[in-house]
């Protein structure tokens, strides 16, 4: 069996990127698409506020919870667990675990189950940073958003979510639990706060634990990608959504504070090494590893001092259900300025097409 409760670890910082690894690969897709979702909250928060931050949040989890949730528990295999409690306190243990957060559950009984969300470790600077900005009212979106709603998509009208715990509050986790009431609840009552009850003892906490056999490292690998690149698409859509131009400013500062913090690691691994200052075959290639790391195919090249680089999917495809051409535009648009920011100060110009499939780097005139 397979125990989640460590961050995956990024490969040591001089490891070239031919030399990665599809575990190498993930681990640094997770790391760096988490960071745009982090990036991005944090962002918002001082831009709009907590309040505005969370309202968009809850927006953002029931959209995510719409495509993801009933197909996820299949994938996981919780579709025939008889309990709804159990089902949805394993089903979001498992569903982050494997995205590289630190969960764990425990059931009470049939009837009640609880589901806890513990801080990230010291590999996951963003995440921790991002606990401590948070109010009490971060964890109440996502419960809002998703946990309250899960008995509605189950077709059970009793389930709801109770609160108890809040890393905000100085609790050494989030938390609570899922009770399944045996009447139907209104939709004041699907999320209640009953703050300090006594959760189960350490002993009774059970992590995530995979089979190999039907988990191997690759799929693992690839889960844990594919979490940090689905939940950042989202996160940036879903703020682009609003249609605001202060929250489109707020997601293009989040994407390129992420890209400014990582341009060391994309120089240490693509080069230029002793060449002397980077040009535009170098960004280039740091946009195509941006989308290669998503999974995508990509396809670069350089004619005279001009590069371009091809994604078979950009990054705005990974959002969840379908959306109009303006809306990838639009994405497309911030994603674009993003990485323009970074080509400026490299003397250099970031084109795009309107998918943001297609970019272009030339010397800036």
């Amino acid at each position: 069996m397979i125990d989640f409760d460590l961050q995956a670890q990024l490969p040591p910082i001089r490891k070239p990127a031919a030399d990665w690894t599809l575990e190498d690969r993930c681990s640094i897709a997770s790391h760096l698409y988490n960071g745009i979702y982090y990036a991005v909250t944090m962002a918002l928060i001082r831009e709009v506020g907590h309040d505005r931050t969370y309202e968009i949040h809850a927006k953002l989890l029931r959209h995510h919870q719409r495509h993801f949730f009933l197909s996820g528990l299949k994938k996981l295999g919780l579709d025939r667990e008889a309990s709804d409690a159990a089902r949805c306190a394993k089903y979001h243990c498992m569903s982050n675990a494997v995205g590289g957060l630190r969960t764990g559950y425990s059931v009470e009984s049939d009837r009640k189950a609880w589901l806890f969300y513990f801080p990230h470790l010291p590999e996951n600077g963003w995440g921790g940073q991002a606990q401590i900005a948070h109010s009490r009212g971060n964890m109440l979106s996502d419960y809002h958003g998703w946990h309250g709603n899960n008995g509605t998509l189950l077709g059970n009208r009793g389930l709801r979510y109770v609160a108890t715990h809040f890393i905000a509050d100085g609790d050494p986790f989030d938390g609570g639990y899922f009770e399944d009431t045996g009447r139907v609840l209104g939709p004041d009552e699907l999320v209640l706060q009953r703050l300090g009850e006594a959760p189960p003892p350490a002993s009774r906490i059970n992590k995530l634990k995979l089979d190999a056999t039907g988990w191997p490292a690759d799929r693992r690998d690839k889960a844990l990608r594919n979490y940090a690149v689905t939940w950042a698409a989202d996160r940036i859509a879903s703020v682009l959504d609003e249609g605001e131009e202060a929250l489109d400013t707020a997601v293009r500062r989040g994407i390129q504070h992420t890209l400014v913090t990582w341009m060391p690691r994309f120089k240490a691994a693509f080069g230029p090494e002793d060449r002397g200052v980077a040009g535009a075959e170098d960004l280039a290639t740091y946009i195509e590893a941006f989308h290669a790391l998503t999974g995508s195919e990509t396809e670069r090249q350089q004619s005279g001092e001009v590069a371009t680089v091809t994604v078979q999917k950009s990054l705005s495809e990974f959002v969840g259900g379908s959306h109009t051409a303006a809306e990838h535009a639009r994405f497309a648009r911030v994603l674009s300025e993003s990485w323009n920011a970074i080509a400026v100060h490299m003397g250099l110009t970031a084109s795009f097409d309107c998918t943001s499939r297609a970019w272009t780097v030339r010397a800036r005139a």
